[in-house]
């Protein structure tokens, strides 16, 4: 199973993310929620997950600030601002889905993210074998 951070700062909104979506049969797991980016970043650090599932507009941090630290996301947002989706586009985020979210899109989102990791999976394997590969045949010298 695939682990999700929640990263929403209205109780509302992370609640019913937390409890409406049937995070099993999208495959997921959510091992934490955080009020503002701060908590989500501290939160990343401890749990370690697969997607963050994020707010743009919080308090003390905002999703788009949290981007630059590098994981898979999918933006929620009640902001159709396309400068905000553009900067969310650099950084890489999987979806940019409006509030209230539409869960098949949330599950689209979701399934994008864990096609792109388990290729990107799959890519490390093969290269690793290639090394190995090499390395039995003497063309590659040993790290």
């Amino acid at each position: 199973m695939y682990k999700v951070l929640i990263v929403e700062d209205e109780d509302i909104i992370r609640k019913g993310l937390l409890f409406m979506v049937n995070w099993q049969e999208a495959d997921c797991v959510v091992v934490g929620e955080a009020v503002d980016g701060l908590e989500g970043l501290e939160k990343i650090r401890e749990t370690n997950p697969d997607i963050v599932v994020v707010d743009i507009n919080m308090p003390v941090k905002d999703g788009i600030s949290m981007l630059e630290y590098g994981y898979d996301a999918v933006i929620v947002s009640g902001y159709s601002d396309f400068e905000y989706a553009r900067k969310a586009i650099r950084l890489g985020v999987t979806e940019y889905l409006l509030k209230p979210v539409n869960f098949n899109e949330l599950y689209d989102a979701l399934r994008k993210i864990k096609d792109k990791q388990q290729a990107a999976a799959r890519l490390r394997h093969e290269l690793k074998q290639l090394d190995m590969e090499k390395r039995k045949l003497g063309i590659l010298d040993e790290p």
